[in-house]
């Protein structure tokens, strides 16, 4: 069974590179390689003992770190399964749009409060600020995920209402040559 957030993930002094690397304005250590953005979806999708469907469509190749965007689509995918409502399905939609690879982890349940999405990307904040994590998360999933997209000239972003959330990466086909 997988632990499918970062934010549980024994601190390593990489992560704790990683995350001071990213803090200073270096990003994350990426290194791309020829990957199908598929076998990444369909490898992290099977590693949950939970209901997602994967729904693919396109050429999804790029140059990317396919390590470091599992790393992404599994805390992704590990938070709709979480905060879905019982009895839903998560959904994982991975799909090219012209110079881009887009995937789209949604699920149905309680909406990010309009006032936390701002800011959900931010280091050490919670949707449930007043709330102590269950998991003693720390509230760095997010960002760490942010960060990684960001790494690869992508973007992430999160979208809320109606009972539906989703977080959308648009990575472009190949990643920016790491910084030395």
């Amino acid at each position: 069974r997988m632990n499918a957030a970062i934010d549980s993930l024994p601190l390593s002094p990489y992560f704790v590179l990683d995350l001071t690397r990213a803090r200073l304005g270096g990003g994350m250590p990426i290194e791309p390689r020829p990957t199908d953005l598929r076998e990444v979806c369909q490898n992290v999708v099977e590693e949950f003992e939970a209901p997602i469907t994967l729904e693919v469509d396109g050429d999804l190749t790029g140059n990317w770190d396919d390590e470091r965007l599992a790393e992404v689509l599994s805390n992704l995918a590990g938070n709709a399964v979480q905060y879905a409502a019982p009895e839903t399905v998560v959904v994982v939609k991975a799909y090219a749009e012209g110079a881009e690879v887009v995937v789209e982890v949604i699920n149905h349940g309680e909406p990010i409060p309009p006032d936390v999405l701002p800011f959900i990307f931010e280091p050490f904040r919670r949707a449930e600020q007043r709330k102590k994590s269950p998991t003693g998360s720390l509230g760095l999933g997010l960002y760490i995920a942010d960060q990684i997209v960001r790494s690869h000239g992508g973007t992430l972003a999160a979208h809320s209402a109606d009972g539906t959330t989703s977080f959308v990466m648009r990575l472009p086909r190949v990643a920016p040559e790491p910084a030395d």
